[in-house]
């Protein structure tokens, strides 16, 4: 019986190649869609302190400034008192002195700094290798009180002791493998001083809070109150004893601070993350229900087209039902062509899912990186869902085969048109409403990345930046690697060097009003030694200084000149600036020498550039001859291997992969939204063809005593197109909000960030319209001409 149904089920989708095809390429995309999208929000959760017994007596504790201190200088820009501000020394001895406040069990300082630069890791007793990694010294207590839960043991990571060091999850596969990384030392450069530490455990970075994201941590007992770190938060987190309350903590901590002019601020953390959980679990909501919509619209039309098609052979069923077949027997009958269908579409989505794992891995790598997001050994969510798509395609198959055995008392009374056809006019207007709202989405999300590579200042000659080869040598020594590309590369058309830094101006860190306007009081700065930089990348800069004179200069851009000159900085003779946390000074006496509006690939907010011929430099671009990127590619790769033998991963990388990371993952972003929509498009098309198609060749009888009676092509037309119009009309309705809200979304985005320009909705919701109009209009007109092309005679001969 199995392989009677399997033949007849296999001869029916091979009747209708085009719609199985269609459907099994549909469900396969939407079920990858909502793999993905639950892979992505399976980073964002609950924190893991709110399943602890002590998280309502969690505080946040907030220092800020006097009010007397700083209300002259924001009075001027029109600002709301500061309330917060990083911890100094000061702060942190008065809250822990005389053993501390009586009113806490419990105090960590929360730290932002996040450090980078070259860290030895042992991965045996005899193998050690250099790398390139952040991290963040933290108090000993922290993941304790924070509850972060151990990837090796699933338990909350005890106290750490002072040496101790616990490392991300996925960095630690980078690193050591498969190995166990607990007990493996690790050797941290900080201010020309080797530390060592050993790994203790391993972690998640998703479930650490507090603006720590950092792939490896550092405990250190008393590193508050030693030289090795800078703190750079600006709250504790208190753990209050039994009986206390908020204003009894805020009293004493307020008497302790007054003396040194700040003063506490205690906010709940469980209000706080309450807040911030509502807003996730809205978002997550929000993206699960258009995820889902690609999987509803390939569902839909699937089970629309298949009992329809189930519907169109009521002569079969009669005729099974007069020989004795049961209901059951029906639905295995019926159900074994669904399921070939749904094994299709699901060997195809893991094919699918496999090939975007490999495409973020190979294209959106630094995403993963950053996030620490896997995307791999999820197989088993394609699972659930297909097992979910399943169960609902089984009940409806059911229903159908129940109504329809219902139905068959005699072989006459079947065969008689089925005039009720509610549930195909419910599924094909929320096919077309699901159509539209993508459709239009897609044409926002577009103008939105539009918009954003104008911000970010693509370049126009990207292929020329992608034939050029980027490289850090932090790891490298400086002299070995120059005389290298001096005189033992070959292929090298070009090269030049500069540096990425953090710096600060003394004019910002003495200057409330712009630390205040900047909301911090350092800059992402590049330095070059010379103007060979602006050449390659074609900056326009606005010189305001002689040509010989632009030898020891900084260039501001557009957005932060016009902060410093409202603030009065740009009429001083000169700017003063330190290397941000290092405590070096770059130089005193930098004129400003103009500005310029952006770098290519950066955003346009606040940058800045400084030319000096002591500048430092920690990066190289290589431009290689025509046709030997690759060449030059590994021969950079096989030369820094051979100056440091222990690097665990080579700096080399494409120049274009590497500045352009935004653009890349607004491209991915475009990409998957026009493959996502054109998909949706298709489905739901196919639908309406498909529902045109066999609504015409049921009811051939009618248009041909219709024609006879001296129909027109015009009220044929009106005959079949009057539903579609109305279902058109239906669906603009419906999506249209829709979209509104999306655009409203996009423009709420933009003007937070401080973006430059605006999104039209309207604009794409006509687009939308008038695309599914013509597009329905060609559908169902191109099946009416057929239908009229045919002879009466013909078709009324044969009935």
């Amino acid at each position: 019986m199995f392989i009677h149904n399997l033949k007849i089920a296999w001869r029916n989708l091979m009747k209708y190649k085009f719609q199985t095809i269609i459907s099994v390429v549909a469900l396969a995309v939407g079920i990858v869609t909502l793999t993905v999208t639950h892979v992505a929000l399976e980073y964002f959760g609950e924190p893991p302190i709110s399943g602890e017994d002590y998280y309502h007596r969690i505080y946040n504790l907030s220092l800020g400034y006097a009010e007397n201190e700083v209300a002259d200088s924001l009075a001027a820009i029109g600002s709301s008192i500061i309330y917060y501000k990083s911890l100094v020394r000061e702060d942190i001895d008065a809250l822990l002195a005389d053993g501390g406040m009586a009113c806490v069990e419990r105090i960590v300082a929360d730290n932002y700094a996040t450090y980078g630069g070259q860290v030895s890791v042992f991965l045996s007793d005899s193998v050690e290798k250099t790398l390139d990694i952040g991290w963040t010294p933290i108090d000993v207590d922290y993941l304790n009180l924070y509850a972060i839960p151990s990837v090796i043991t699933g338990e909350k990571i005890p106290v750490l002791a002072e040496g101790d060091a616990v490392i991300s999850d996925y960095k630690a596969r980078a690193i050591f493998g498969d190995s166990n990384p607990v007990g493996k030392k690790i050797i941290v450069g900080i201010e020309g001083e080797f530390v060592t530490f050993i790994i203790r455990d391993v972690f998640e970075v998703s479930n650490i809070e507090q603006g720590v994201r950092c792939d490896l941590l550092l405990a250190e007992k008393n590193y508050r109150l030693s030289d090795k770190f800078q703190i750079y938060g600006n709250h504790f987190t208190v753990l209050l004893r039994e009986g206390c309350t908020a204003q009894q903590l805020k009293e004493e901590a307020s008497h302790r601070l007054q003396p040194l002019g700040t003063y506490a601020r205690v906010e709940l953390l469980e209000d706080r993350n309450d807040d911030s959980m509502r807003i996730l679990l809205f978002v997550r909501v929000i993206i699960y229900l258009i995820s889902s919509l690609v999987i509803v619209a390939a569902l839909v039309g699937f089970l629309k087209m298949q009992l329809q098609l189930f519907r169109m052979r009521r002569r079969e069923v009669s005729l099974r039902v007069v020989h004795g077949s049961s209901q059951a027997r029906l639905y295995a009958l019926f159900f074994t062509e669904v399921l070939i269908t749904l094994v299709f579409a699901f060997v195809l989505s893991l094919l699918l899912w496999h090939w975007v794992t490999g495409f973020l891995q190979n294209h959106l790598a630094f995403v993963l990186e950053e996030m620490s997001l896997v995307v791999d050994g999820v197989d088993n969510m394609l699972f659930v869902i297909m097992a979910a798509v399943a169960a609902i395609s089984a009940i409806a198959v059911f229903l159908s085969v129940r109504s329809m055995r219902n139905m068959s008392r005699g072989a006459a009374a079947s065969m008689a048109r089925d005039s009720n056809h509610a549930f195909r006019n419910t599924m094909l207007a929320l096919q077309l409403v699901i159509g539209m709202i993508f459709l239009g989405g897609t044409l926002t999300l577009s103008q939105f990345i539009g918009g954003m590579k104008r911000v970010f200042n693509v370049p126009e000659n990207e292929d020329f930046y992608e034939q050029c080869i980027y490289v850090c040598q932090d790891w490298i020594d400086d002299e070995l690697f120059e005389q290298y590309l001096q005189h033992d590369a070959e292929n090298i058309k070009w090269y030049c060097s500069y540096g990425l830094y953090t710096v600060t101006f003394d004019e910002i860190q003495n200057n409330p009003s712009v630390k205040e306007r900047m909301r911090h009081g350092y800059l992402n700065v590049t330095t070059l030694c010379d103007t060979a930089f602006l050449d390659f990348w074609n900056i326009p800069v606005r010189w305001q200084l002689p040509p010989e004179q632009r030898g020891e200069c900084i260039l501001l851009s557009d957005s932060l000149y016009k902060i410093f000159d409202e603030e009065g900085v740009t009429r001083k003779a000169s700017l003063n600036v330190s290397y941000y946390g290092w405590g070096k000074q770059l130089g005193n006496g930098f004129p400003i020498g103009g500005t310029f509006p952006s770098k290519p690939y950066y955003s346009e907010k606040n940058q800045a550039i400084i030319i000096s011929s002591s500048a430092r430099t920690n990066r190289y671009i290589v431009q290689p001859d025509e046709g030997a990127y690759a060449d030059v590619f590994i021969d950079l790769q096989n030369a820094i291997e051979r100056m440091n033998p222990k690097l665990l991963e080579l700096p080399v990388k494409n120049l274009r992969d590497e500045e352009g990371k935004s653009v890349i993952l607004f491209d991915s972003m475009q990409q998957g939204a026009w493959l996502l929509s054109c998909i949706c498009f298709v489905v739901c098309f196919m639908g309406i063809w498909s529902a045109v198609a066999l609504d015409t060749r049921s009811r051939l009888k009618e248009v041909a005593v219709r024609k006879v009676n001296g129909a027109k092509r015009r009220d044929i037309a009106l005959l079949f197109g009057r539903l579609y119009l109305w279902l058109v009309v239906v669906a603009s309705i419906i999506s249209t909000p829709v979209v509104i809200l999306f655009t409203i979304f996009l423009n709420d985005f933009i003007i937070g960030s401080g973006y430059s320009f605006v999104l039209s909705s309207w604009l794409f919701v006509a687009a939308s319209i008038c695309i599914t109009v013509v597009v329905v209009f060609l559908l169902v007109f191109n099946q009416i001409r057929m239908v009229m092309r045919l002879n009466p005679s013909d078709i009324l001969a044969k009935e």
